[in-house]
């Protein structure tokens, strides 16, 4: 299960990825993901900003604020991202079970999938892991290869 350095390293590389490495590209990017774990401090953690419902809100809000504030398209998109990508990482790493439809009593968990990988990766290493830190470990590597990816195919956009 992802932890809060888990989602703010995640944040960070995006931040980095994409060359915004001014104080307020930080506060926003790791901000935005580690947003949907403010309904960790009521009763419906990996439920109320965990559902898609709320996070297609959050990013419609968080584009248009990102607009005003004059960040370039893909630089809007990517941080407006930030709390997608957030619980596709609980949903692929472990942990409680994330209810995606909330209010509905749906929950997603795949860590399980990734368990069987990870173990054979496991079997080249003379080394004992804990799967779920592996399995957390492979996901951030995937999305920060995403994030590399992905700016190598838009460019370099000359504002913020």
């Amino acid at each position: 299960m992802p932890d809060t350095f888990s989602h703010t390293i995640v944040g960070i590389a995006a931040c980095l990825s994409w060359d915004m490495r001014d104080r307020r590209s930080y506060i926003l990017t790791v901000g935005a993901s580690l947003l949907p774990d403010l309904d960790s401090f009521t009763r419906w953690h990996r439920a109320l900003l965990h559902s898609l419902p709320s996070l297609i809100l959050v990013f419609i809000v968080l584009l248009v604020a990102l607009r005003k504030l004059g960040y370039a398209r893909g630089k809007r998109v990517l941080i407006s991202l930030q709390p997608f990508i957030h619980v596709t990482l609980d949903v692929l790493t472990g942990g409680i079970p994330v209810k995606i439809l909330f209010p509905l009593d749906y929950s997603v968990q795949l860590g399980g999938l990734l368990s069987g990988v990870v173990r054979k990766l496991l079997l080249f290493s003379p080394y004992g892991y804990y799967v779920e830190v592996i399995r957390v470990n492979l996901v951030i590597l995937l999305f920060i290869v995403c994030f590399i990816v992905s700016r190598r195919l838009v460019g370099s956009p000359k504002s913020n």
